[in-house]
């Protein structure tokens, strides 16, 4: 090969690397503001009414993702690549794609795969604290059964602007019955090693100790909290319609004593809680909800 060739060659060559360098940068820029603004909400260190802390593990993910695979994408696609080196893309259109990937990833992640919630009251005690925050599939459903004891994530029957969490107690077409705090179903005692009652105050008298018996719709659940006499369910607003289920909790991924910070503004909290970890339950996290 004479030099002439071999120079329009190297020239060819140089020229595409450089252009798929500026992808690989684009992707790694945005792959780290993801990171950073995830990491940012999911911290608390700010929020709006629509975004918090949920959508901030899932920008975490996102910029995880974009980070280790984002720069790769040519090389799993030559054809592209070619493309790439072969044009006079701006630069600027490098960062609005990558960009553009990671809003549909963060989107994927938060609608159909898994969601973050944070716990704020104590009707799933001893199960869940509050403070906990855990992680929902959002999937399952679509490839398993319900079953009686899962937690779930659903929309609150009278508000469904509200998210609430319980327990499974009935499945369509059984038959429930309280009687002296002892569930039955379809006439037999279930074992529920989950469940704490006290003599504390409850939504109305009597709910917490009878109740039925009563079928059971179909596509209708009974709901109940763990903490029996602290809970506000079933025994309240009755049956909950399946297709209001947004997934069932599995993990406790963060946990933190949160009525024990003295601020009520959340950057003063986040730096308070960076100076004081003991406020965190270490001993919580990674726990498998069952």
């Amino acid at each position: 090969m004479d030099e002439a060739v071999l120079g329009k060659v190297t020239a060819l060559k140089v020229h595409g690397v450089k252009k798929r360098g500026w992808a690989g940068r684009g992707y790694r820029l945005v792959g780290g503001v993801s990171i950073l603004l995830g990491a940012a909400l999911f911290a608390g260190a700010f929020r709006t009414a629509r975004y918090g802390p949920a959508t901030g593990l899932s920008l975490l993910a996102v910029g995880i993702l974009l980070m280790l695979f984002g720069p790769k994408l040519e090389e799993w696609f030559p054809a592209r690549s070619k493309e790439r080196a072969d044009s006079t893309k701006s630069v600027a259109r490098e960062y609005a794609e990558a960009l553009i990937i990671a809003v549909l990833l963060a989107l994927v992640i938060r609608t159909f795969v898994v969601q973050a919630f944070k716990i704020p009251s104590g009707s799933m005690l001893p199960t869940l604290q509050i403070g906990d925050h855990i992680l929902v599939n959002k999937f399952i459903y679509s490839f398993a059964a319900l079953k009686r004891g899962d937690i779930i994530v659903f929309k609150f029957p009278q508000d469904e602007t509200r998210d609430f969490i319980k327990r499974v107690i009935g499945l369509p077409g059984e038959t429930l019955e309280i009687r002296g705090r002892q569930v039955l179903i379809n006439g037999v005692p279930v074992s529920e090693p989950y469940a704490v009652t006290s003599d504390g105050p409850f939504a109305r008298a009597g709910d917490r100790d009878r109740l039925g018996p009563i079928v059971i719709p179909p596509d209708k659940l009974f709901m109940m909290g763990d903490n029996r006499d602290h809970s506000m369910d079933s025994r309240v607003w009755g049956f909950l319609d399946i297709h209001k289920i947004k997934g069932k909790a599995i993990l406790v991924y963060f946990s933190i004593r949160s009525e024990d910070i003295p601020f009520a503004s959340i950057p003063r909290g986040v730096v308070y809680v960076v100076t004081h970890p003991s406020i965190i339950r270490w001993g919580r996290l990674g726990t498998l909800l069952r």
